[in-house]
């Protein structure tokens, strides 16, 4: 795409013009998948963030600037949003293996009376959640639904799946504690 090109569109999405978006979409969005696919390895998380992208893009439309490139500034917030994706996938995998094998280490017969007890505290602690918060965290932890599905499923962003199940765990987390001070036990939430 030439400058000019690039400016009138940058000026039609200030001014709220949809068709602006489609255009881009249309053009860049799968190039920017197969790039994201390349980079990530996995298709869903690849178009996940590239719709996203185009969300942000047009929600933040007015302060929006493409300051060299449109297509650069795609790119680039692309493997932006694909490195963290992968930098709390990563988080998210390697701390549910410490609590896991935290808890595997120390299992034993006599302690069946108190996971009974921290079942009832995190069913408990889940009730409490705002009835939004909570659908998500049950689609998400009950049903074993992708965040993706969630998202399809609520027709919301998969960003906003995301960020409720991290506010569910942070609060469920914060309601075990006040039973239990080992927070190490909340591992069965991840």
């Amino acid at each position: 795409m030439i400058r000019v090109e690039e400016m009138e569109i940058q000026n039609r999405l200030h001014a709220g013009d949809g068709t602006a978006l489609e255009l881009l979409f249309h053009r860049y969005y799968n190039d920017l998948c197969r790039y994201l696919i390349v980079f990530l390895k996995d298709e869903n998380a690849a178009k996940n963030i590239v719709q996203d992208l185009f969300m942000h893009l047009w929600e933040h439309r007015e302060r929006i600037d493409f300051k060299k490139s449109l297509e650069s500034y795609l790119y680039q917030a692309c493997r932006f949003n694909a490195l963290i994706y992968l930098r709390n996938k990563n988080r998210h995998e390697k701390c549910h293996e410490d609590i896991k094998n935290e808890y595997v280490e120390s299992f034993d017969a006599s302690t069946e009376m108190e996971i009974k007890e921290l079942n009832r505290i995190i069913n408990e602690s889940i009730d409490l959640l705002p009835a939004r918060c909570q659908l998500i965290f049950r689609l998400s932890r009950t049903r074993g639904l992708s965040y993706h599905e969630i998202a399809t499923q609520l027709g919301i962003s998969v960003s906003a799946v995301e960020n409720q199940v991290n506010i569910a765990i942070k609060k469920v987390k914060r309601h075990i504690n006040n039973y239990y001070t080992n927070i190490y036990i909340a591992g069965f939430l991840l």
